[in-house]
Order: C-alpha cells, then sequence, then structure tokens
C-alpha cells in the first residue's frame, strides 16, 4: 500500500487474472498504398482504476473488466516525389466497453482519430531533411478518456566523408503540444490528470565511423584445401 496524500492510496492486487486477447486483421497492399482492418475481443482487461476505501479515502489500483472489444483501421500511403519521400498515415479506432460498474453516466465509446504525417526530403543521398507532424483526437481507453493533442519534430542528417562523419540535428515538440490530459471515471469517483509534458527540445549528434567500409573480412581461406580434398 502507498500513501499519495490524505485522500489518495495506491495498492496492488493478486487476485488479477490474466487478460485474454483475441483478433481478426486483414491488410491489403498495393504498391505504396497499404489498408489495415482490425477486430479485438479482451476479456479481463487489466485497467488502472480508482474507487472508495475507507471513509474519504479513495484507492488507486489495477482491476479486471469483463470485456472490451474494438474496431480499427489504418491507411498508410509512401508515395514518392523525386526528393520529397512523404509517408501519410490515418488511424481510426473505437472501443465498446461492456461494464455496468464504471464509467455510469459518461459515455467511453469515444474513437481514437489520429494523423501522421512524415515529410522526408532526401536532397542527395548524404543529405536529408524531415519535417513531422501527428494529431491525436480526444478518445476513450479503458474507463479514461484522454484530450487531443499532437507534436512538430524536425530532423536533420548530413555525412561527410564516405559517412565516416555523421551530423545529426534533432528538434522535438517544437509547439509543446505534447500534453498528458485525461479523466478517470471510476467506480463512484473521478480523477482528473492534467501534466504538460516538458517534451519540446533540441539536440546535436557529431559521429565518427571508424569502420565505414561496407566490405567485411572473410579470413584467408586455411580451410579451402581440405574442402577440396573432401
Amino acid at each position: 500500500m502507498q500513501y499519495d496524500n490524505r485522500y489518495e492510496y495506491q495498492g496492488g492486487n493478486p487476485l488479477l487474472k490474466p487478460a485474454q486477447v483475441h483478433t481478426v486483421e486483414m491488410t491489403a497492399t498495393r504498391t505504396w498504398l497499404t489498408f489495415t482492418l482490425g477486430y479485438k475481443n479482451t476479456k479481463n482487461q487489466v485497467a488502472y482504476v480508482m474507487h472508495p476505501y475507507e471513509g474519504n479515502i479513495f484507492i488507486k489500483t489495477y482491476e479486471n473488466i469483463d470485456k472490451i472489444q474494438s474496431l480499427y483501421a489504418s491507411l498508410t500511403a509512401s508515395p514518392r516525389f523525386g526528393i520529397y519521400q512523404p509517408m501519410y498515415e490515418a488511424n481510426i479506432s473505437k472501443q465498446f466497453l461492456e461494464d455496468n460498474i464504471y464509467g455510469i453516466g459518461v459515455s467511453l465509446g469515444h474513437p481514437r482519430i489520429s494523423f501522421r504525417m512524415n515529410n522526408r526530403f532526401a536532397i542527395t543521398k548524404d543529405f536529408t531533411v524531415s519535417v513531422n507532424l501527428s494529431y491525436n483526437s480526444s478518445y476513450a481507453s479503458t474507463i479514461s478518456v484522454y484530450k487531443e493533442g499532437g507534436s512538430l519534430d524536425v530532423n536533420v542528417y548530413k555525412s561527410f566523408f564516405n559517412n565516416k562523419l555523421v551530423f545529426h540535428i534533432w528538434g522535438r515538440d517544437l509547439l509543446q503540444t505534447q500534453k498528458m490530459r485525461y479523466t478517470m471515471y471510476s467506480i463512484n469517483s473521478m480523477f482528473s490528470t492534467k501534466q504538460d509534458i516538458d517534451s519540446r527540445c533540441f539536440s546535436i549528434g557529431l559521429q565518427y565511423n571508424f569502420n565505414a567500409s561496407k566490405s567485411k573480412y572473410k579470413g584467408t581461406g586455411a580451410g579451402n584445401s581440405e574442402k577440396g580434398r573432401m
């Protein structure tokens, strides 16, 4: 048992059952286009929950949810237009929670819609620039509802001297839009988290490869004469 504050405890659950997951998925691919459609059925889903403990004290722990079903689909496109080599991805998923205890009076079936755009510019074979964007809509996962969020990242790669010297520049979450905000709807309780993740950062990397050659030492063939004799 862990004490968080005068109103909240945390604890484990030795009575948890293992989850059983059954998945059916179909994938179709044509040149640079890929489509995926799937169904997942999870019995005894393990979920992080919160419920009354003693008096005004609530306890956060893990419990099994009888059954959660979900449908999901994704579409990925990776065309090439000269030096522009993008990757577009769109995803949608929706859970169907069959439980009469959690989230009473609240819809826990909000679908999740996400987009990702990886924009890669291969200016030369040793010089590339990438600008990547991602977005997630508000959605429900188990007994929690998450707020929308996204990210903007950049990456610059340049190599010198036949890949012996490599130079990198990374920029992560430039707009500071990656945030952890969700509300958990549990038994006679509701718990909200608002956490602004300080994930915006810049970094520079310099790497020197002492052996950048693709050839590998294969020995002198000392056993070739014995193999020929046999």
